[in-house]
Formats: structure tokens, C-alpha cells, sequence
């Protein structure tokens, strides 16, 4: 699989894997594109911004992705107030989670 680092709409830093041809769909949004750029190097995820053809590491880039929220695995949705549930559900609306969710149909 091909790494791609990008900044998601949800204002996460992410990698995302695809196959040969695929690509993320906001071309702008990538930072790193193995195919182009070569193996992803050893980073901070959260704080990588692109200088050129490096990734190099900003303070001010990490504490935003910081501040939107923690990763999705360490959340207790039993201990979110009312807020914090209203922001999981739009960061997972924004990620398309909830319409990929929605396309898929498993069946009991």
C-alpha cells in the first residue's frame, strides 16, 4: 500500500493508505504522496507541515491538530457531556464515516 500524508477536512493530520491508482479525493489536502515524494520519513503526526520537498515539524500546526480532539480509539462515549458527543458526530459526519456507515449494509 502507498502512504499518503494529509490534512483532513476535520483539521487531523492523517495517513491514509491506497492502492496503486487511488488517491485521496482533495489533491490539496496532500502533503506526501509516496509515489512522488519517496518513503514517508519518520514524523510527528499533527505537526508536519511541507517546506519544499521536506516535511518539517511546526508547534503552531501540532496544537491545532491537538486541539480538535482526541483519536477516536480513547474515547469513552459513556463519559462525553452533550457537547462533546455533538462534535464527535460532526468530526464523524465531516470524516464520511457516518455515509460510508450508511452505503454499507451488514446484514444479523
Amino acid at each position: 500500500m502507498i502512504k499518503l500524508l494529509i490534512d483532513a477536512p476535520t483539521g487531523l493530520q492523517e495517513i491514509v493508505e491506497v492502492g496503486k491508482g487511488g488517491g485521496y479525493y482533495d489533491a490539496s489536502r496532500v502533503l506526501w504522496d509516496e509515489r512522488d515524494d519517496g518513503e514517508l520519513p519518520d514524523i510527528t503526526l499533527g505537526g508536519m507541515t511541507r517546506k519544499g520537498k521536506k516535511l518539517v515539524f511546526d508547534q503552531v500546526r501540532k496544537d491545532e491538530h491537538d486541539s480538535v480532539g482526541v483519536p477516536l480509539k480513547n474515547i469513552n462515549i459513556n463519559e462525553l457531556t452533550r457537547p462533546e458527543m455533538v462534535k464527535l458526530i460532526d468530526l464523524l459526519k465531516t470524516s464520511g464515516v457516518i455515509s460510508a456507515a450508511r452505503a454499507t449494509k451488514i446484514k444479523g
